[in-house]
């Protein structure tokens, strides 16, 4: 397998990471659709659009600001393009506005049930498609583990063997979703 494994399509190359990340939105909404609509949900349709709205673009805003956040320089720096704001993200800036999102609109509409439970399952299966995206991006998506000489290393284009970081954190996802299905 060679890295970055994007898609060609003719001359044109279509970045993989950017088609998995469309398949975990895509994906994961429409299992929680599928969640929503089998279990009993407290919340009125009405209160859970405005909560998944709040809770989308928490996740939006504080993955790019924690994104840049993560390399200060880059906000001083005249050669940084607009691109680099938009497209740098990260999953910790995600989570974390996508709850400040969602406890934002529920103290703004005054809902007091819990919202967590349904996205739950979705955010872990998002996670996992991303991070397959990341794993296929290579080198690309700087989230490739450090060097090591164990068999488990993988060469992610430019020649050295990685801990395939992206690897261990699916099957650490994997692990915490069927741990949550023994405690349910």
């Amino acid at each position: 397998m060679h890295f970055p494994f994007n898609i060609k399509i003719g001359s044109a190359e279509i970045p993989v990471h950017f088609i998995f990340e469309i398949l975990a939105y895509f994906i994961s909404y429409n299992y929680y659709a599928f969640l929503r609509k089998k279990n009993s949900d407290l919340i009125s349709s009405e209160h859970r659009i405005l909560i998944f709205v709040g809770a989308a673009a928490g996740a939006f805003l504080f993955s790019r600001v924690i994104g840049v956040l993560e390399v200060p320089t880059s906000l001083f720096d005249p050669n940084t393009n607009f691109s680099y704001y938009i497209n740098n993200k990260t999953i910790v800036g995600g989570l974390l506005g996508g709850l400040i999102g969602v406890e934002v609109i529920k103290k703004i509409i005054g809902e007091k049930n819990s919202s967590g439970d349904l996205f739950t399952y979705p955010i872990i299966l998002a996670m996992i498609i991303g991070r397959t995206g990341c794993f296929l991006a290579g080198i690309d998506d700087h989230t490739f583990g450090n060097p090591t000489s164990l068999p488990l290393g993988i060469n992610f284009g430019d020649g050295i063997a990685r801990h395939p970081t992206n690897l261990y954190e699916i099957l650490f996802l994997i692990l915490i979703w069927i741990l949550l299905l023994s405690i349910e």
